[in-house]
């Protein structure tokens, strides 16, 4: 199904149609040899497509430049031979990807047209192969003209090509594709409306049964599913799921392209999950995540990302039903996702970030101290594989704090109390003033240093931790939902400098931090 966001060129039934006659008298032997050269063009680009010998293609290409040398404008039957070359040098394109023949053959088309205005009867097949090669220079060059324009030419095309003309699905189906291209690029919801009205249309023209329909379903859902992500209307995913549950019913087990809708109907259950927190719809996820697994054995390119899912989807109901047993599997399956994707994979830094969530979890229910270590030491391994300048750095850093101070609250060795104030003062340097997670760096970083003068009795630390705790209630002004927390946190901090020095000043101020957070906590009923 790797071909169903494809424009298609004109199809048999659009045969270039070789016109005879001529405007100025011609020896018999020039006609012959023009004609010669014709079909060794058409024989060798028919030997092409049986047997994609390149070679074939070449020479069908040199002998139609041979023919058009001898159909200089003006010769009647011009237009067939320039859109044969146009065909020669699209279908050498796909195969070389030489932006040169992409080029020729838009120019060699752009004759055609001239050359065959609105009455004439093959102006639509001209049409149709325009906007393809279009089409294709813009997945190349992504350049948005290019993609307006074969938009334009399909519009023509479907005027062309009313209701009940026999080759008004390829268009549709194209029409579809740009469209949603279109989308991609801009985002503008009215794009991909406009992409499904066309899908729509031609799922009516292709009823049970037709060999097509599975495409278009799949296409269909895939745009419902867009919608959904654009908007987050439930709708739109519950029409997506409807489509892709016809499909896996005409898509029985063993076929190539049931996993792909495996794969997709577990992601918009998932979704559908996440935004509701029906335990049915991840217990439907999993059960088509597990037919996916068994479709993709060990060696199977796809497995790991489909071990990874299924990680992340046990991970999820363990959370809804604190089932041991879904974690348990969760984590052993990210295990082998690791041992799928080592050093230099490109994931491997965000299947390091699921173990350790995973790993923590664990620790969390069971306070083992094994899971604890080894969730450290994937983290530490993310770190590295993290350049410096990574936006999303400051994240791993306070994670990496955070399991430092569980492990110090566990078994209280100083040294990795240490390294989680190292680790949280880094994660502050990665934050800019008004970083919405920055008044919760504040605030743990504060406790630590607070954690640090319990300990020791350092008035240094006492002082840092007033002061990182001030600057974070800046961050939090009246109607911020932290921000009677930080107030307690603040007088219990000055509290213990009062109890220090005692300077009233101190226990003055600690009251008045007291009571600012009762009058902001909201009444008990």
């Amino acid at each position: 199904m790797s071909s169903t966001r494809e424009p298609t060129l004109a199809t048999s039934s659009e045969s270039v149609v070789y016109w005879g006659g001529s405007l100025q008298p011609m020896s018999l032997g020039i006609l012959s040899f023009r004609f010669s050269r014709d079909e060794k063009a058409r024989q060798h680009y028919e030997r092409y497509q049986k047997d994609r010998n390149c070679a074939d293609l070449d020479a069908a290409v040199t002998y139609q430049q041979e023919v058009l040398e001898l159909r200089p404008a003006g010769q009647p039957d011009r237009s067939g031979s320039l859109r044969n070359m146009a065909r020669y040098l699209h279908a050498r394109y796909e195969t070389g990807k030489n932006r040169a023949d992409l080029d020729a053959a838009i120019t060699y088309l752009q004759e055609v047209l001239q050359l065959r205005p609105v009455e004439h009867f093959d102006r639509s097949g001209s049409l149709h192969n325009m906007a393809c090669c279009l089409h294709a220079r813009y997945e190349k060059d992504n350049n948005r003209a290019d993609l307006d324009a074969a938009i334009t030419y399909l519009q023509e095309v479907l005027h062309l090509r009313p209701v009940g003309h026999p080759d008004r699905s390829i268009i549709l189906h194209n029409m579809a594709v740009d469209m949603y291209a279109c989308y991609e690029k801009d985002g503008n919801r009215a794009d991909i409306d406009v992409a499904i009205t066309y899908q729509q249309e031609l799922l009516q023209l292709l009823p049970a049964g037709h060999p097509d329909r599975s495409i278009i379903l799949h296409n269909m859902a895939v745009d419902m599913y867009a919608c959904y992500e654009k908007d987050g209307n439930r709708a739109d995913i519950d029409v997506a799921i409807t489509y892709q549950q016809e499909l896996l019913q005409l898509l029985p087990a063993g076929h190539p392209d049931r996993s792909i809708i495996l794969h997709n109907m577990a992601v918009d259950m998932y979704a559908c999950y996440e935004k509701d927190g029906n335990r049915a719809d991840i217990d439907v996820a999993i059960t088509y995540q597990q037919e996916l697994l068994q479709s993709r054995p060990v060696g199977h390119p796809d497995r790991s990302g489909s071990l990874r899912n299924m990680a992340r989807y046990l991970h999820a109901r363990y959370k809804k039903n604190g089932n041991r047993a879904d974690l348990d599997v969760g984590i052993t399956y990210q295990h082998a996702v690791l041992q799928l994707r080592p050093g230099g994979h490109p994931d491997r830094s965000e299947d390091l970030h699921s173990m350790t969530v995973y790993l923590h979890a664990r620790y969390e229910k069971d306070s083992n101290r094994a899971d604890l270590d080894a969730a450290i030491t994937y983290q530490e391994e993310l770190l590295q594989l993290q350049p410096l300048a990574r936006r999303d750095r400051s994240i791993s850093v306070r994670r990496m704090a955070q399991f430092l101070y569980s492990r110090y609250t566990g078994d209280g060795n100083r040294a990795d109390l240490d390294v989680a104030i190292k680790y949280q003062q880094q994660a502050l340097e990665l934050l800019p003033p008004r970083h919405y997670n920055r008044s919760m760096t504040l605030h743990s970083i504060a406790w630590y240093f607070h954690t640090r003068y319990t300990k020791d009795g350092n008035r240094a630390d006492l002082d840092a931790s007033i002061a990182y705790q001030a600057e974070a209630l800046q961050l939090r002004p009246p109607g911020h939902r932290d921000r009677p927390a930080t107030f307690n946190r603040l007088a219990q901090y000055m509290s213990d400098r009062y109890k220090a020095d005692r300077n009233r000043a101190y226990h003055d101020t600690a009251i008045a931090y007291q009571e600012e957070a009762q009058q902001l906590q909201p009444p008990k009923t």
